[in-house]
């Protein structure tokens, strides 16, 4: 079982992602957070299935986590270290590789004694999702699953229920978990293959509710446990929307003003030509007309994010819409404790 990461993953990337998207707070200022969640699906893979597991690691990851990433992966029971050498960005260049591996070499020479099997079974819960849910591939973090604008999530399941809303209740107790210091595992619910040796089995179901079973006990619940997060205000988001006219096509310029409150904000899409990680403190997203016309907007200035005289912080986005129908934008704005804000924006495009 081997992690194959989409390649413009980050803490500070790919973290705010994930609050802003599902609305969760997942603290934003350790990769730990982050790096639990895949090695979660692989360590609770290996022990299912009594293998080993590892990871690999591209070229656009945030060269500031990529040591950590090695090490940790190492510490909990990894086996298998892979590079991607080729594919423009995707290429993790030769000197990068050496100074992970001889690093990655030092650490297993100074941490030799592992108990591989104990490692393998550390985890005291373990949370699964539905079939066919997954953390958006190539887009993860973003507003869709398997990366596929049909399956976007605010497109309704079998049972009636969001695609957003049972992977809210998945982050959610992920969260729990993480805040808590549970150590976990992550499965897919197969038929016939159910997880055996935790305290605890998180059951989230298609129907959106959350099953508990600890020992013989079950619990059905319709919404995640309740959990303690820091206080404080999440950021003040304002949104405007300009045009001209209403008929296809049309130009559409966004405005988001954000007030930051408790932390400050943070997020990026990644680095500019220079290597500079922009901030570009909100995520744009436009839903409809039809459910495969999803898109995650990303403005073409890298640095389109200004601070105003009064502190706060505006963002520009310009897009066009081709087609006529209706239209939903949702632009979300995030800040370094995981604390999320949201707006939606109705847009009608006539023939």
């Amino acid at each position: 079982m081997v992690w194959e990461n989409a390649g413009r993953v980050g803490t500070l990337r790919t973290l705010p992602e994930l609050d802003m998207t599902y609305g969760c707070q997942l603290p934003v200022d350790n990769p730990k957070n982050f790096t639990d969640i895949i090695y979660g699906f692989l360590r609770g893979a290996a022990r299912l299935t009594d293998k080993e597991w590892g990871m690999s690691i591209y070229g656009s990851v945030d060269r500031a986590d990529a040591f950590w990433y090695f090490t940790h992966a190492y510490d909990l029971g990894a086996t298998r270290f892979f590079f991607w050498d080729n594919g423009k960005q995707a290429c993790v260049p030769y000197h990068e590789c050496l100074a992970l591996a001889r690093n990655l070499s030092s650490h297993a020479a100074n941490y030799s004694l592992r108990d591989l099997h104990r490692l393998t079974q550390a985890a005291e819960a373990v949370i699964t999702l539905p079939l066919g849910y997954n953390l958006g591939h190539v887009a993860l973090g973003k507003g869709s699953l398997w990366g596929l604008g049909e399956l976007n999530l605010e497109r309704m399941n079998r049972k009636g229920v969001k695609y957003r809303t049972v992977m809210s209740h998945f982050f959610t107790e992920i969260e729990r978990c993480l805040r808590l210091g549970i150590a976990f595992d992550l499965l897919w619910d197969l038929p016939g293959n159910p997880p055996s040796g935790y305290r605890e089995v998180i059951r989230i179901r298609e129907d959106g509710k959350v099953e508990v079973i600890v020992g013989r006990k079950r619990q059905l619940l319709d919404h995640p446990r309740p959990l303690t997060r820091p206080a404080g205000a999440p950021p003040q988001l304002d949104v405007e929307l300009s045009a001209h006219g209403d008929v296809v096509p049309l130009q559409i310029s966004a405005r988001a003003t954000i007030h930051e409150r408790s932390a400050p904000v943070f997020y990026t899409y990644g680095t500019d030509n220079k290597g500079v990680y922009q901030n570009a403190a909100v995520a744009w997203e436009i839903y409809g007309p039809t459910e495969a016309d999803y898109r995650f907007l990303q403005p073409t200035e890298a640095s389109s994010v200004v601070r105003t005289n009064k502190g706060l912080m505006q963002a520009v986005i310009r897009f066009r819409l081709d087609r006529s129908g209706n239209y939903r934008l949702r632009v979300s704005t995030v800040d370094l404790s995981g604390r999320t804000a949201t707006v939606w924006k109705t847009i009608e495009v006539k023939d």
